[in-house]
């Protein structure tokens, strides 16, 4: 696909199949229209190219490739509508500015293997209020203009160890609101009260659908 093959097209919706080999920059740039855009799990390009998807101001959700490692430079830059942003493990740098300007989101959840980001990769962004790196013990390489100072001072940040993050920068800015991820329990109960099955799920995760559990015609809440 070659640079702005699809840029300011009225598209509304992406299935990018793994024989696509090659992208340009900007395939999709200010596609106004485009609500959801998903990559199949063989779609093979280490590299979301710079500028993908900047102002498609209509997408609010995507699902990466797991082997896709980069998000390229400004590839996210200015779909404001997204709110929950999820980073799917594979993920390890985050470029800058891939999510500048995104000024809806509200929380980000990120992957064990990430391990950089860049300048202002979240800048601009000022209504986040909650960041949870899963299962990382290592603090990733980050800027102080890695996120916006209204998210250093205000979002909590979740974390596999507090210690570290506490005490090397740019993480200590989030000071006294960064928490180690914990565990709380999710209980499925039958009409009759019997209880049935209890589950588990981090503090600080972002659910948008758990199934409940079938049990004998039983319905659960």
């Amino acid at each position: 696909i070659g640079d702005i093959a699809f840029s300011k097209s009225g598209i509304t919706d992406i299935r990018l199949p793994k024989s696509i080999k090659s992208m340009g920059k900007r395939v999709f740039e200010s596609c106004a229209q485009l609500d959801s855009a998903y990559f199949d799990p063989e779609f093979s390009l280490g590299t979301l190219p710079e500028y993908t998807f900047t102002n498609c101001r209509r997408l609010k959700k995507f699902t990466l490739s797991p082997l896709t490692t980069t998000i390229g430079t400004g590839a996210f830059q200015g779909c404001n509508t997204i709110k929950q942003l999820i980073i799917e493990d594979g993920v390890k740098e985050i470029s800058p500015n891939a999510f500048y300007e995104c000024v809806g989101m509200e929380s980000i959840m990120l992957p064990k293997t990430i391990e950089r980001f860049g300048n202002n990769a979240f800048g601009g962004c000022k209504k986040i209020t909650q960041i949870t790196i899963n299962d990382r013990a290592e603090t990733p390489t980050a800027a102080a203009s890695t996120f916006s100072d209204e998210t250093y001072d205000e979002a909590n940040l979740y974390v596999s160890n507090d210690s570290l993050y506490k005490i090397r920068s740019p993480w200590k800015r989030f000071s006294n609101r960064i928490f180690t991820i914990n565990y709380i329990p999710i209980i499925y109960i039958v009409e009759d009260s019997i209880y049935y099955q209890e589950d588990s799920v981090k503090v600080g995760t972002t659910i948008s659908y758990i199934p409940a559990p079938e049990n004998n015609g039983h319905s659960f809440s």
